[in-house]
């Protein structure tokens, strides 16, 4: 909400109308193996304290607060080297399965992870900032045809973090159709 408040000019500015933000959040997150949690007693980030880890994530990690410098400055974990294989990428899942980093970046909403025998930390001491879903509709267009509003605002009351994920499994490890999995879930919803 204060981000929001914060960009309120510039969003307004563009022509751009935020409707309702949804509890559901989409933020960075970082996972380890399921094996190396269970043998390592490792479900939070701050479990990895005084550790020395490989990180596997995007190039531009490296010092951000949200990143490998938030895991240094905050968690206390010692980052002996960072792969820059990617966000959520089929390399950086490939080097944590493999041994060759232990920790690897992804977003909150990852719904392959339990598939690959993955798992995500807790981020117990909040380095991420809340990233919820809002709808951005141009203003023009909202003016025009003002019945999407309350589709949308009813569509992010009904997502949550966990059913985002699930959704999310069903399309890359299930292989399902998004359009179907989109509709499954809005009249599910009572939406559609």
């Amino acid at each position: 909400a204060e981000s929001i408040s914060n960009a309120q000019d510039l969003i307004d500015q563009q022509g751009i109308t935020l409707l309702e933000p949804s509890e559901a959040t989409d933020t960075n997150a970082f996972f380890v193996t399921q094996e190396f949690s269970d043998a390592e007693g490792v479900t939070a980030l701050s479990d990895l304290e005084g550790m020395s880890v490989t990180l596997a994530a995007s190039p531009d990690c490296d010092g951000r607060p949200d990143c490998a410098g938030g895991l240094t400055d905050v968690y206390g974990i010692d980052i002996a080297e960072i792969l820059p294989l990617g966000f959520a990428s089929d390399q950086t899942y490939q080097a944590v399965l493999d041994g060759e980093a232990e920790l690897g970046l992804t977003s909150t909403t990852d719904g392959t992870l339990e598939s690959q025998g993955l798992v995500l930390l807790e981020d117990d001491q909040s380095i991420q900032p809340a990233q919820n879903l809002v709808p951005a509709v141009s203003s023009d267009f909202l003016a025009e045809h003002p019945d999407v509003e309350e589709p949308l605002n009813a569509l992010m009351a009904a997502l949550t973090t966990e059913n985002l994920t699930e959704l999310n499994g069903r399309v890359a490890v299930d292989r399902e159709q998004p359009e179907d999995v989109a509709r499954d879930f809005l009249e599910s919803e009572g939406l559609l």
